[in-house]
């Protein structure tokens, strides 16, 4: 097992806050540091980072100073999200009710509106936007709604205007947007976000009685690379949201981690703000942040003491890219089961289906062990060989 790391408040960092709460007696993972760092549109970055969790709200978190601060900017100046795939369609979900296999946001709406039917005609704005995926699925289901969309990082106006039913694309500060809307969306948003009350307030303050509000975030302890995604700023649990959203004013009246997997999917209404306290979560996020980091300095480990010289690596998303940064020539080729991949040249390096690989390789799998597991059992007999990542150092 690799060697647990140590809470502590480093000497220099006295003076960091939470920037949930303000509370400034953060505890930082000291072993964060030697860790890889991956951005959330699939980089590997060549920067370090520090994890930490507040002792008076439980959040994880990293710590943001001025170079975390300014890195990220580099991040979003440069974002590019679904590059891998052609046409840089939204990632694909697979639906346990349906059986199909569906891109994200039509499985989070899908879920919505079989238990609150969609009205013929409403006001719809959707936070992050980024080029429109979320806009473009309520498109095709409310063709008599108005869309509108945020992005303070908006990488292509037109793109998002070329949208069937969106009237207007928001920029800059999200204070500034006037009216209600009758539902809101914040897709993979939160966790980017320094400042993630001041956020929820002025989400709150766009809704009306009668609106709701459809949050998704990664839930840290089931995503494994979430503390290495170098731009998620806060690594959420159910409690440690709860307590935000609590404190925001918002009332939850829907929350999931089964809908999307490693997600939690979040319905929220207007509610009155008020202070709530974790119950049973900083001991539970303490554990889970010393297993992940455990986990991926293991995983490391393994793929720097690969030994032959056929090196591939199962993946075309977070974790392929998060080891592609610590191999980065030695990677001969990537393994995807994805068709609208196989073929194509990804980092200057082939795509190959699982039966195409060369007898020689050897093939690293940064998964959940227990998802490699089953994808190898599934694979059946292959020439090559597939190594399982570590599994006894993540506590589920």
């Amino acid at each position: 097992m690799a060697e647990q790391p140590n809470l502590s408040t480093p000497d220099g960092l006295e003076s960091l806050v939470c920037h949930a709460c303000g509370a400034d007696s953060l505890s930082v993972f000291d072993q964060s540091r030697g860790l890889a760092a991956v951005t959330s549109d699939c980089r590997a970055w060549p920067a370090s980072f520090l994890v930490a969790i507040c002792p008076v709200c439980g959040l994880v978190q990293k710590v943001v100073d001025a170079a975390w601060r300014q890195s990220a900017s580099r991040i979003y100046g440069s974002y590019d999200l679904y590059h891998q795939t052609p046409g840089r369609t939204e990632q694909v979900i697979f639906d346990q009710g349906s059986g199909l296999a569906l891109p994200r946001s039509e499985l989070m709406f899908g879920h919505f509106f079989r238990h609150r039917p969609l009205a013929t005609s409403g006001t719809y704005l959707d936070l992050g936007c980024g080029t429109g995926p979320t806009l473009t699925a309520f498109s095709k289901l409310a063709s008599g709604w108005q869309l509108f969309g945020y992005d303070p990082h908006l990488p292509d106006a037109q793109r998002v205007l070329a949208i069937p039913g969106v009237v207007e694309v928001f920029a800059g500060d999200l204070r500034e947007i006037s009216g209600k809307f009758d539902l809101i969306t914040a897709v993979h948003v939160l966790e980017h976000v320094t400042e993630p009350l001041p956020f929820l307030q002025a989400m709150r303050s766009l809704m009306h009685a009668d609106s709701r509000a459809l949050i998704q975030i990664p839930h840290f302890p089931s995503s494994l690379f979430d503390l290495a995604i170098f731009d998620h700023c806060s690594h959420f649990t159910g409690s440690s949201i709860s307590q935000l959203l609590a404190e925001a004013g918002l009332a939850i009246e829907a929350i999931d981690i089964e809908l999307i997997p490693k997600e939690i999917s979040i319905v929220v209404k207007r509610g009155e703000p008020h202070l709530t306290r974790p119950v049973g979560d900083q001991a539970e996020s303490r554990a889970a942040v010393v297993s992940s980091i455990a986990w991926l300095c293991a995983l490391q480990a393994q793929a720097i003491g690969v030994d032959t010289e056929h090196v591939g690596v199962f993946g075309t998303s977070i974790g392929a890219n998060w080891l592609h940064g610590l191999l980065a020539e030695r990677i001969e080729f990537f393994v995807d089961e994805d068709l609208s991949r196989q073929g194509q040249l990804y980092r200057g390096c082939p795509v190959l289906a699982p039966n195409a690989v060369p007898g020689r390789a050897q093939v690293l799998m940064p998964l959940p062990p227990v998802t490699a597991a089953q994808i190898r059992r599934r694979l059946g007999s292959l020439s090559a060989d597939y190594l399982l990542p570590p599994g006894d150092t993540f506590i589920n």
